[in-house]
């Protein structure tokens, strides 16, 4: 099991005067790997060793895919969970105003997630 150390995010949003709009989502993990082949408690797990080869690439690919599709869903239900339209107030009031309706719709999200060793 891979366990997150520290994570350090970053969002941010570009917006044409037309509408559209990329939201970029940076994500860094530090991560170390735990045994849990057996039941212990949270303060028993201890670090189980180096990583396996493609781990890491193959949770930054799963993770990217998930974060893909929680924004698919919440975008398919007007829910704007990752902030775009704040962004656009804050940073692109007039587009705002021509396209509040559709700004949600029009975003494409560009993520990058990568992983790095905790050792």
């Amino acid at each position: 099991t891979l366990t997150i150390k520290r994570n350090a995010p970053k969002i941010s949003l570009k917006a044409d005067d037309q509408g559209n709009a990329a939201l970029s989502l940076e994500v860094n993990l530090t991560a170390g790997i735990m045994d849990i082949s057996a039941a212990q408690s949270i303060t028993e797990l201890s670090d189980a060793g180096d990583i396996p080869s493609g781990s890491f690439t193959f949770a930054a690919k799963k993770l990217t895919s998930e974060i893909r599709q929680v924004f698919e869903k919440t975008k398919a239900c007007g829910c704007d969970v990752f902030g775009v339209r704040e962004r656009l107030i804050k940073y692109k009031k007039r587009a705002l105003k021509k396209y509040a309706e559709t700004a949600l719709q029009n975003t494409l999200p560009d993520i990058q997630v990568t992983f790095q060793n905790i050792r």
